[in-house]
């Protein structure tokens, strides 16, 4: 989020949706829980394998419904260039869904504990 809301403002001054001021507020008052280190304590402290795509998985095998996430990030810009802006939407989409719904599991105290436990092995 602390890469999206400075280009999110540059874009809103751009076509002048509004102004700075308002804008800071996007900066000044969000509260952010970065799941991406919450889950890297769940993956032994390692980068390799701490993904989405990976934690979907992980959260299916553990008998959890997760929705798919839609294409890759690697491919957005593909899809930018040849204008399949609906693509990109719906890679968008299923991301959100994805992340919010490991978000409501990560909640559960005791699904932590099924994490851990997992990958300790």
């Amino acid at each position: 989020m602390r890469f999206d809301i400075p280009l999110l403002k540059q874009k809103a001054l751009q076509y002048n949706i509004k102004q700075l001021p308002e804008l800071n507020v996007l900066w000044d008052t969000p509260f952010v829980i970065d799941l991406f280190q919450v889950c890297l304590l769940l993956n032994n402290m390692k980068y390799r394998g701490n993904t989405l795509e990976n934690w979907i998985i992980k959260a299916k095998e553990l008998g959890y419904n997760v929705p798919e996430t839609y294409g890759s990030g690697g491919e957005v810009a593909k899809w930018y260039e040849s204008e399949e802006y609906n693509e990109i939407e719906q890679h968008l989409r299923m991301d959100l869904y994805a992340i919010r719904s490991l978000y409501e599991i990560l909640r559960n105290l005791s699904c932590v504990e099924k994490f851990y436990m997992s990958n300790s092995r």
